[in-house]
């Protein structure tokens, strides 16, 4: 097990809130395997998870596990140019489940770091066996185009 040290700081001036905005807050976080430390995806506008760009498009495979989860709209595509295409984050819940549920949207340069946990393990299929689908899989699309992202999680340790 490791620990890695999150640290959130929001400031502003009186001038523009009326008030100064003054905020941090730090929290030691206990992780363990398996995590993906600091990647990079081109990620399209595929929602089919089972595809191969699909695949790469799926960064949290479904898990019965709690993780925390960086993602990070890098506002480029996959040439390099600037892209203000909206990143999509989505649950997919199953096979059955097309189009996934939204959660989240990104904007270019935007990020976001949170916990996530699925909360279910593959369900049973009608014979008792445990099903082989992709339960709850964390998957990113891009409203347009291709875009660039930069992500990681880390499994919440016991």
């Amino acid at each position: 097990m490791g620990t890695l040290t999150s640290k959130l700081t929001l400031t502003g001036s009186a001038a523009d809130y009326g008030a100064a905005i003054s905020l941090s807050t730090t929290k030691a976080l206990t992780v363990q395997k398996p995590f993906v430390g600091i990647s990079k995806v081109v990620i399209d506008t595929t929602t089919d998870h089972d595809s191969a760009q699909g695949i790469l498009n799926t960064i949290l495979p479904n898990a019965n596990a709690r993780r925390f989860l960086y993602i990070k709209h890098n506002g480029i595509d996959n040439t390099g140019a600037s892209t203000t295409a909206n990143l999509l984050v989505k649950n997919f819940e199953g096979e059955d489940d097309a189009n996934g549920t939204q959660i989240m949207v990104l904007k270019s340069g935007e990020w976001a770091f949170f916990p996530y946990d699925n909360g279910t393990a593959d369900p049973l299929n009608a014979d008792g066996a445990v099903s082989d689908d992709d339960d709850n899989a964390l998957v990113l699309q891009a409203a347009s185009g291709t875009i660039e992202v930069e992500y990681s999680y880390y499994t919440v340790g016991d």
